[in-house]
């Protein structure tokens, strides 16, 4: 036969061939385009448990009839709370695939939990441990100190608003106060809230902002543990306190928020500060203002007392005074020095004009001395080897003086 739809001699339908590959890839697109094999939960009694050196955790889930292999790889084991036992019966969350080496099917589980617990409680973990696994419960951000503006998002028609507006007016009325409406429970709660949400996120005056329910049962209260609405939370542009339910009451949407409040009365103790409060730390404020300010003036006046007795001290009047008297001091010191200094010198002229006027030839002339000056020579006499005969001379005496020539070795004189 030839291949196609139909054999063309015989006009019988045609049975496609496939091959092994093929056909387990047949299988595993049709698993996984149920809806119900993509997410579902199965429970069985445990059995042949391995955990190798990958760190991926190998399993079979069994009945009295039935089993299925499952894996819970790595990473999701990491987040897991217990790791099952053989024999233990276990609820496992995850969805269908085919393993294709081996041509078998097997539930690639994300979440593991011990039989016991109800449905609610295993959504809530297993909604729990995928949002740890994103990181959405490590973030906490610090609350504004003074807010301006609070938004909560609530029912307007609920006990919680008015605890919330009551608190806020007692404890600190300066904040203004702006209520989203939203459903908080029912079926179309969780898409109202996350509209609610990023609403919030739109006004740009809002400071922080409150998600608030009453108390209620756990069906009450589930819109909160949608995955949705903590999502939602999470993106929120200001600091989410949430508070919820009552004190015992704890969502997915307190583990995403920044603070998670016991009750929506706490969440708005928790936003604002209180009034009395600021009140006693403006009072013990301005008393240890008040005394900084005293002690300090009080170490600026001492300091200036000090500053003025330095003043007073090296002002520049006594200082002029002081240098004046010193002054004259030094001048009176100068004085008899310079006296002293020109008595010593008047001797001291005195005795050199003595021993000049003793070398003074005028007055060996009024002693009866005479001075003789060879007048061609220009010369004084000093002996009679320097006269010749015949030469002339000029003799001086004390009151005059008169020309000679000179004779044989001794002098001729002429009045002259």
């Amino acid at each position: 036969m030839r291949s196609g739809r139909y054999d063309v001699a015989m006009r019988l339908p045609f049975i496609p061939l496939l091959t092994v590959r093929e056909l387990t890839q047949r299988v595993a697109s049709l698993l996984a385009a149920d809806e119900l094999l993509s997410d579902l939960w199965v429970q069985g009694e445990v059995s042949n448990v391995r955990l190798p050196s990958s760190g991926h955790l190998y399993f079979s889930l069994k009945d009295d009839s039935t089993q299925v292999r499952c894996v819970l790889f790595r990473s999701q084991l990491r987040v897991q709370s217990f790791l099952p036992e053989q024999g233990q019966t276990i609820n496992a969350h995850g969805r269908v695939s085919v393993y294709e080496r081996e041509g078998v099917y097997q539930l690639i589980a994300d979440s593991i939990q011990p039989v016991g617990l109800g449905a609610w409680e295993l959504e809530f973990r297993r909604v729990q441990e995928k949002l740890a696994r994103d990181g959405l419960f490590d973030r906490k951000r610090p609350l504004p100190r003074f807010p301006r503006v609070i938004g909560v998002v609530t029912s307007p028609a609920g006990a919680a608003v008015q605890d919330i507006q009551r608190v806020l007016a007692e404890r600190y009325p300066l904040v203004e106060l702006v209520v989203i409406p939203t459903l908080v429970q029912g079926d179309g709660a969780p898409q109202q809230i996350v509209a609610a949400l990023e609403m919030a996120s739109r006004l740009a005056e809002l400071d922080v902002l409150v998600v608030a329910r009453g108390g209620g049962a756990i069906e009450d209260l589930w819109a909160f543990n949608d995955e949705r609405v903590a999502r939602a939370i999470f993106a929120s542009r200001v600091p989410v306190v949430t508070g919820i339910g009552h004190e015992t009451d704890e969502t997915i949407a307190d583990l995403v928020s920044d603070l998670r409040a016991p009750t929506p009365s706490a969440a708005a103790m928790a936003v604002t500060p209180d009034r009395d409060e600021c009140l006693r730390q403006v009072v013990y404020l301005s008393q240890q203002a008040a005394g900084v300010v005293q002690q300090r003036l009080a170490e600026h006046w001492q300091r200036l007392h000090g500053l003025g007795s330095h003043a007073r001290q090296h002002a520049p009047t006594a200082r002029l005074i002081a240098a004046r008297h010193a002054l004259s001091l030094r001048r009176g010191r100068a004085g008899d020095l310079v006296g002293h200094a020109l008595s010593l010198w008047r001797k001291d002229v005195e005795r050199e004009r003595a021993r000049a006027g003793a070398l003074d030839p005028a007055a060996v002339l009024t002693r009866g001395f005479s001075l003789c000056w060879h007048v061609v020579r220009g010369h004084h006499v000093r002996s009679v080897s320097e006269v010749a005969p015949g030469d002339r001379l000029e003799i001086q005496v004390a009151d005059g003086a008169f020309s000679s020539v000179a004779l044989d070795g001794r002098a001729q004189s002429s009045h002259g």
